[in-house]
């Protein structure tokens, strides 16, 4: 049928050593944080032609990270004081997909697409509290992307090359505020 339904869970430990070059010091040594995100995709899968489909997809996004309170060196406190995020995003995609055999009759794929999207944060950016004040960081609520990538893979799927370039700008601040994202990899299955 082409509908697909796709959740995510991930958990992150992190131990940051926090410094300022400024200051020629370091504010905290082993400050620990904990962080968790939930993801849910959906989307619809309609077939072109053998080779094309075009996939519609909607996902929701929530994290959330807490981090230790600390005292600097000048006794100044600090501590997290808002850290969640709940974002949406509703992309459209094309895909082309070709398949064979090679010399050795074993399957070769080829994908590639093109993919755009269209983000939504809903709740306010992060917050700190450094000596009873708080400090806000907020980044425009709508972005807008689009980006590209594809897979090879060969000898019945056992080696993969996968790709994939994007870039996504503020539509409140058009091309004032953007990102850049890219990566490149090799899976082997053993």
């Amino acid at each position: 049928s082409g509908l697909y339904l796709d959740g995510q869970a991930q958990v992150s430990w992190y131990d940051s050593d926090l410094g300022s070059h400024t200051a020629h010091r370091t504010l905290a040594d082993g400050n620990d944080a904990f962080g968790y995100a939930l993801s849910l995709e959906a989307g619809q899968r309609f077939a072109i032609d053998p080779r094309w489909t075009i996939t519609p997809q909607a996902q929701l996004t929530w994290s959330q990270v807490d981090f230790d309170g600390f005292t600097d060196p000048f006794d100044a406190a600090v501590s997290h004081d808002k850290s969640d995020s709940f974002k949406g995003r509703l992309g459209l995609s094309a895909d082309y997909g070709h398949a064979w055999r090679d010399d050795q009759g074993q399957l070769t794929r080829a994908n590639v697409y093109a993919i755009a999207n269209l983000h939504q944060k809903f709740q306010e950016g992060s917050k700190i509290e450094v000596s009873g004040v708080s400090f806000a960081s907020e980044n425009d609520r709508t972005w807008g992307g689009i980006g590209g990538g594809g897979t090879y893979s060969w000898a019945d799927g056992k080696y993969a090359l996968h790709g994939e370039v994007s870039v996504d700008t503020s539509l409140e601040n058009f091309a004032d505020s953007y990102k850049l994202t890219g990566n490149l990899g090799m899976k082997v299955k053993w």
